[in-house]
């Protein structure tokens, strides 16, 4: 675990990304309101610390090593996307989903029209700050759903590690090959 760890009792959720404009803020504050550390990760405008920075389970640890978060990632409960209704999140397919996923994160999100469509398993979506909470007073307090998405977490995401993905991009690369353009008759 990582050292920042070692005095954040669980549950912990994690959010690894920039606190900016398109990061709500006021669902993290009302995610707050239960027993749970929340870890925040990356860099973030003057109104991350203006909002959140006095709540006493809210974590801001600006940045990190890009090869440090698998141990933030593996050491949490609950991976975070909460999403404003930015332009800019509206289509967005957020990658983080899955290195969430690999780490074996359930993950609650806000619901987007992009994240709807892909309905990924292992992804609770929230339409507004109340659900956000139900979800996760759900994943808190149900230990054996959490592990369970967490399994479904870790399986779903494998399909799209680099590796898979290259091997899908060469498969329809050879789907691609054309045909001989003529035919030796015998």
């Amino acid at each position: 675990p990582p050292p920042e760890y070692a005095d954040l009792p669980g549950p912990r959720a994690v959010y690894a990304g920039a606190l900016d404009d398109r990061f709500d803020f006021e669902q993290m504050h009302a995610l707050a309101q239960l027993p749970l550390q929340i870890v925040l990760i990356g860099p973030a405008t003057p109104n991350a610390s203006g909002v959140l920075g006095s709540l006493p389970n809210v974590h801001l640890l600006g940045p990190r090593p890009y090869r440090s978060l698998p141990g933030y990632l593996q050491h949490a409960q609950i991976g975070l996307l909460p999403l404003t209704r930015h332009p800019a999140n509206e289509g967005r397919s957020p990658m983080k989903l899955f290195e969430y996923g690999a780490a074996g994160l359930p993950v609650i999100a806000s619901a987007t029209r992009e994240l709807k469509r892909r309905a990924l398993p292992f992804v609770r979506l929230a339409e507004n700050s109340e659900s956000f909470i139900e979800h996760a007073r759900e994943l808190i307090e149900a230990e054996a759903t959490r592990v369970e998405l967490a399994k479904i977490a870790r399986q779903h995401s494998a399909a799209y590690a680099w590796a898979g993905r290259a091997q899908l991009l060469l498969d329809n690369l050879k789907r691609c090959e054309s045909p001989p353009l003529h035919r030796e008759v015998a």
